[in-house]
């Protein structure tokens, strides 16, 4: 029999883990969307540019 100080994390700690890895994937996909759909569209309509908004012009 093992030591169970030598076993790794729990099932559960491993599931709860990749929970939050995928939740804090999802999110992160959802801003790009809206980024992408959104705040793209409108900084290109007001004609801000990356550059713009670094070199202050």
């Amino acid at each position: 029999m093992q030591d169970p100080a030598h076993e790794g994390p729990s099932a559960d700690a491993v599931r709860n883990t990749v929970l939050d890895d995928l939740r804090v994937a999802s999110m992160q996909m959802e801003n790009k969307v809206a980024s992408d759909s959104v705040i793209r569209p409108w900084l290109d309509r007001n004609g801000i540019t990356p550059g713009s908004i670094t070199s202050g012009r």
